[in-house]
């Protein structure tokens, strides 16, 4: 599994690749973070790569400037 990152508007993102063949990308819910995917991945990377990010405020990736709620 390759750890990865990107910056977009200030805010560091983080993702994981992972597997070969067609792109596959697993989003997590509200209040989890990729890491509810290490099960399943596990498997889909024997056919798949996996896009799996960490959505914005979520996981290891901070909030995008201007989506606060509150």
């Amino acid at each position: 599994m390759q750890k990865k990152q990107l910056v977009y508007n200030n805010a560091h993102l983080h993702y994981s690749l992972m597997g070969k063949g067609k792109p596959v990308v697993l989003l997590h819910g509200f209040a989890e973070d990729s890491s509810i995917w290490n099960d399943l991945a596990a498997a889909l990377s024997k056919n798949y790569q996996l896009i799996i990010p960490d959505i914005a405020g979520s996981g290891q990736s901070e909030m995008l400037a201007g989506n606060n709620i509150g």
